[in-house]
């Protein structure tokens, strides 16, 4: 059953229409800044920071860099911001939509009649969550590979972290200067763990929204819901300069985009989306009417 979930979600119409959008922009990002970094010869760079045969270190030339450039390190492109804005609207467009159409068209009483109810939801589960995660993961790959093949890569400096826009004290933030790649990986699994958690989310709204175009749309518009409290509430009421970052489109990215990235607040916020949407799926799918 689970594999049968699994090729109907990923073998789809949908799956391929999200995939082709997030990879759309993810290719942009790379082709921007490909023009402008692209072909940088770096021994020319090296001859501009070099003096009577001497070598000046510049705090500039860390920057030209795949770490720098790789979408989850983009700070310039519109394409990288249209990116993080629809990973909970392409994340859920491959299948989470998948339970409303069957129980509305009455192939949900022909399946769990054949089998038990944990059973297929567990398998809807699985490939709800996959959809959404490989709709994430492989466009990443093909900024990341794309990006490679013209920018070379540079070990970033830590005491120039202000152009980096990696603060210290935010999430991982050590890692880069120490462990780059690391850093890299943790933030591509993040989206990718972030992109099956929407989907879910799309997935349990179900139950509770008989509209499929709200279901699609709800994580959506609850990420707007929540980019828009937290600046209400940290302008109005919060005085402390130290602010985390709630809204997880922001903190997906691996620059601090608008607040600090504190990981505990991270997992708080992941542990409870995950609870919600698989408590919802388990129990609201064991009681759901049927027939």
């Amino acid at each position: 059953m689970i594999r049968n979930e699994l090729k109907r979600a990923v073998f789809s119409r949908t799956f391929l229409l999200a995939l082709a959008l997030m990879t759309l922009f993810a290719v942009l990002s790379a082709v921007f800044y490909i023009e402008e970094w692209g072909g940088y010869n770096p021994n020319a760079l090296n001859d501009a920071i070099s003096e009577d045969g001497s070598y000046r270190f510049s705090p500039q030339f860390p920057l030209y860099s795949l770490l720098s450039a790789w979408l989850g390190g983009d700070t310039l492109s519109l394409a990288y911001t249209v990116f993080f804005a629809l990973i909970p609207i392409g994340s859920a467009l491959p299948y989470a939509w998948s339970y409303h159409t069957e129980r509305k068209c009455g192939y949900l009483k022909n399946i769990v009649s054949r089998t038990t109810r944990a059973k297929y939801l567990t398998a809807k589960t699985a490939a709800v969550f996959t959809s959404g995660a490989l709709v994430i993961l492989i466009p990443y790959i093909i900024n990341i590979l794309l990006i490679s093949a013209y920018i070379p890569y540079n070990m970033p400096w830590a005491g120039f972290n202000l152009y980096n826009r990696i603060y210290f004290g935010t999430m991982w933030a050590d890692l880069i200067f120490t462990h780059p790649f690391l850093h890299m990986f943790l933030f591509v699994m993040l989206n990718v763990l972030y992109g099956g958690i929407y989907a879910l989310l799309s997935y349990a709204v179900s139950f509770y929204i008989k509209n499929i175009v709200a279901v699609i749309f709800a994580p959506f518009v609850a990420t707007l819901a929540v980019g828009y409290s937290e600046n209400l509430i940290y302008s109005r009421y919060v005085a402390t300069p130290v602010r985390f970052e709630l809204d997880p489109t922001k903190f997906l990215h691996s620059r601090s985009v608008q607040y600090m990235q504190n990981p505990w607040v991270v997992l708080l916020i992941t542990v409870l989306l995950l609870g919600f949407a698989v408590g919802t799926v388990y129990i609201k799918g064991g009681k759901h009417e049927v027939f």
